[in-house]
């Protein structure tokens, strides 16, 4: 995240449940955001971050912070409020900002229509 910033360790082998929630995040991404998004995991207790996302379209779910077992079906709303938040970052980067806010208002909305709309997307049991 700078250049003179430590390597991050990312994980090769990820979990069923740490797949399906790399899907769901691609299909929101696609669908709300318009962006191919490149989903990582990294294994980083010391990093205070349990997730990251850049406009160029990298989210990083660090498993170090949130563990294995978050990324479980039973966790869904958990797992979207996270991916919402760190879509926000799309379109600003100031957590304290009106940009942000509307953001991510409008990003839950369209969360929302596509669910209605496409059901599929979310059932974390495929």
């Amino acid at each position: 995240y700078s250049p003179d910033g430590d390597e991050l360790t990312v994980l090769e082998n990820v979990s069923k449940d740490m797949s399906r929630v790399e899907t769901l995040a691609k299909d929101i991404g696609r669908h709300v955001l318009g962006v191919d998004v490149k989903v990582r995991f990294v294994k980083e207790k010391d990093w205070p971050y349990l997730a990251t996302y850049g406009a160029s379209g990298n989210l990083t779910f660090n498993v170090g912070t949130l563990g294995k077992s978050w990324f479980r079906p039973d966790n869904l709303q958990n797992i979207l409020d996270l991916i919402i938040h760190e879509f926000g970052h799309q379109y600003e980067s100031n957590h304290l900002s009106k940009n942000y806010y509307n953001a991510l208002t409008m990003i839950g909305s369209k969360v929302a229509m596509l669910a209605l709309q496409e059901p599929e997307i979310f059932d974390m049991m495929k």
